[in-house]
């Protein structure tokens, strides 16, 4: 378990630049599926995919906008081509005298995608993905999990620059379950360091350095579900925290109360409710003190169809916007998926975030919409088509845009 840190939702796992691409590329699994190629007992899991995309807006501009010559500032639109090779190792480790237990196992994972654009090579990306993972499960309910995420990524650097701009961050987390010494009780620990760097001077006032420390206590109220108090705190060190920038050194407390519960009635999810308490030790003005929520469920309408929702308010660390240091999101996104046949699953999602900036005049309201459709050809190949659609109005208008992409895929896991 790598647990959501109180003050941010954007990094590799819970905070950083680049957390939705990261989980896109790299999948939620940790142990990994069998592969089709074997060396003793090394499972190997080479994989590929291909994608043609279209976008209409390219640099994601509002089109409202003048140049440098007095022009009305133009979308563009282009052709993308996405190269994606991708690598996992897995290693089983059985327990003996030395290791009790069973269900060891030590794995890496590696992403990478490299997008190529027919007429702006100045967006090309070449974005890498990594994700080492070490599991232990000794007797009496005792795991040791470790895990190391980095990526080295081109994207927006968010708030008032989009441009692209190159980042690596490393999120490195230990999560101790230990022994079940109660019959209903449970008690994890998760230690979390989160680093980034901007490749760029002038941003470097955005590289930080976190560590988080979070205590779950679960309680097991039914076979299928399972309620807890969570407690986490986070200390966030800028790279040059000074009294002029709003991004200073922080300390951050947040208190939550859960619930999970699983296959009851037709429903699996969880619900986190609490309050994050952001102090900033530079500028107190800018400390933050909110109510923060987290939903996250699937509803099985059907042996062929569910329903997916999420919705959530949370604070972050908001860079590049003046005189603002953090963020409040607010969002929900409603995923619908049918199997249509046994090998053609179709699903589409809507989804809305409103985002306010602390002592700013700034808010995002984000409105999306997207298609996709996944033909299995095979149990190694697979087909896809995807259109998705995103517009973002800002109250400062030049910083809106909308975005419409489509693609099609096809993608060799074996």
């Amino acid at each position: 378990m790598v647990s959501n840190c109180a003050y941010s939702q954007d990094t590799p796992d819970t905070h950083g630049i680049n957390a939705k691409r990261y989980q896109e590329a790299m999948g939620k699994s940790d142990r990994g599926q069998p592969g089709q190629i074997h060396w003793g007992p090394l499972i190997i899991n080479p994989k590929f995919s291909e994608k043609i995309e279209t976008e209409d807006n390219a640099f994601q501009v509002s089109g409202k906008g003048r140049t440098l010559d007095d022009k009305r500032e133009g979308k563009k639109s282009d052709i993308i081509n996405v190269a994606s090779p991708g690598l996992r190792l897995t290693l089983p480790i059985a327990g003996g005298r030395f290791l009790p237990g069973k269900n060891h196992s030590i794995s890496a994972d590696w992403k990478a995608d490299y997008k190529n654009y027919r007429d702006n090579a100045q967006q090309n990306q070449h974005n890498h993905f990594i994700k080492a993972n070490a599991i232990f499960s000794f007797p009496h309910g005792f795991d040791v999990h470790f895990q190391d995420s980095y990526s080295d990524t081109f994207g927006a650097a968010g708030g008032e620059t989009d441009n692209l701009h190159g980042v690596i961050s490393n999120t490195f987390s230990t999560n101790i379950s230990l022994p079940d010494y109660f019959r209903n009780f449970d008690v994890d620990f998760t230690y979390e360091n989160f680093d980034q760097q901007y490749d760029e001077k002038g941003l470097e006032r955005a590289n930080r350095n976190a560590h988080n420390f979070t205590l779950r206590i679960p309680y097991n109220l039914a076979p299928k579900v399972t309620v807890f108090p969570e407690y986490s705190y986070t200390i966030t060190e800028f790279q040059t925290s000074r009294v002029s920038d709003p991004q200073s050194d922080s300390h951050t407390n947040q208190i939550m109360a859960g619930i999970e519960w699983s296959a009851t009635a037709r429903t699996t999810g969880s619900l986190k409710l609490g309050y994050t308490i952001m102090d900033f030790d530079d500028i107190e003005k800018h400390n933050v003190n909110t109510p923060t929520a987290i939903l996250g469920m699937t509803v099985a309408l059907s042996r062929r169809m569910e329903i997916g929702i999420q919705a959530g308010r949370t604070p972050s660390v908001s860079e590049f916007t003046a005189g603002s240091n953090v963020s409040i999101n607010n969002n929900g996104r409603i995923d619908f998926s049918r199997q249509v046949w046994k090998d053609w699953k179709i699903s589409l999602y809507m989804s809305y975030d409103k985002t306010s900036y602390h002592n700013s005049e700034r808010e995002d309201d984000i409105y999306g919409f997207g298609l996709f459709s996944k033909y299995d050809i095979n149990k190694w190949m697979n087909v896809d088509v995807q259109y998705s659609y995103k517009d973002r109005h800002v109250n400062f208008e030049l910083q809106s845009d909308r975005i419409n992409k489509s693609s099609v895929g096809i993608n060799f896991a074996f």
